[in-house]
């Protein structure tokens, strides 16, 4: 299947499979993390997610108005299934972001000559018995801010099936231009708005099935969603959005986070 890989080891993405990314804007990367790693963290998300919702109650019974430039400000998306900023909530998180294994990874897709990253968003998207809604195809990209050498890495805490929710691609869009977008009123478990890409033919999209411990890399001008969760089963996953040290654009207010090249990464570029 296009985009997709079979294996992953410590830690070592071959030439072909660094083209198979470049080529599709998205990559399926099988066992990056054990199962343990990701049962731990989807009870602390779980933990953090319960205690969103929570604060979100609590502000909008008072009508307060969140700060959409503030990290870490009111969880404005929790009922929707976004957990936003989710690194810099709780520092657990953040050392994730930084692990060796993420590291390595990222770095064979940067290449050598990029020295350092930034992390340029962290957040949680997650389905459940509450939040069944398919996301609508969209771009990143449009939304953002600074260059479009970013890309994201979807973090598979459960297994994920087509019925359940799966992420879903169109090859090779992310080599085109950015496409005219509509305004979905109403969408979401709530009353939420949303902005899709106008003349997606749904036919040609890639259905991406995970396992507990797999990563989709994606670049920021790839066209995807995501399928409805109609088994209504929990989806979790955490996505980490990184960029060359040089970029320091943030989407919130204030610098982004620097990530040091690891040393290990000299022995796989």
């Amino acid at each position: 299947m296009s985009g997709v890989v079979n294996s992953f080891k410590m830690k070592c993405l071959s030439v072909k499979q660094i083209n198979q990314y470049k080529q599709d804007g998205f990559l399926l990367v099988k066992n990056v993390f054990p199962r343990s790693i990701c049962n731990a963290y989807k009870k602390l998300l779980m933990k953090e997610i319960k205690k969103g919702k929570k604060i979100w109650e609590k502000h909008n019974n008072k009508k307060i108005k969140h700060n959409a430039n503030k990290i870490a400000d009111i969880p404005r998306g929790i009922n929707e299934g976004i957990l936003q900023d989710i690194a810099h909530r709780n520092s657990k998180f953040m050392k994730l972001v930084k692990s060796t294994r993420l590291k390595i990874l990222i770095g064979q897709i940067f290449g050598k000559n990029v020295k350092s990253y930034r992390l340029y968003l962290s957040t949680s998207v997650f389905k459940s018995k509450d939040v069944l809604s398919k996301t609508e195809y969209h771009q990143d990209m449009p939304f953002w801010k600074g260059k479009s050498n970013k890309f994201s890495a979807w973090i598979s805490l459960n297994k994920v099936t087509k019925k359940s929710g799966s992420m879903c691609y169109i090859p090779g869009s992310h080599k085109k231009k950015i496409r005219k977008y509509v305004k979905i009123k109403g969408y979401g478990h709530k009353q939420k708005s949303f902005f899709k890409c106008e003349n997606v033919d749904p036919s040609k999209r890639v259905i991406v099935e995970t396992e507990i411990g797999d990563v989709i890399i994606h670049h920021t001008k790839i066209i995807h969603g995501s399928e409805e969760n109609i088994l209504k089963k929990d989806r979790f996953a955490l996505v980490f959005t990184y960029q060359p040290g040089t970029d320091t654009s943030h989407h919130r207010n204030g610098p982004a986070v620097l990530i040091k090249k690891s040393k290990l990464l000299n022995n796989y570029i």
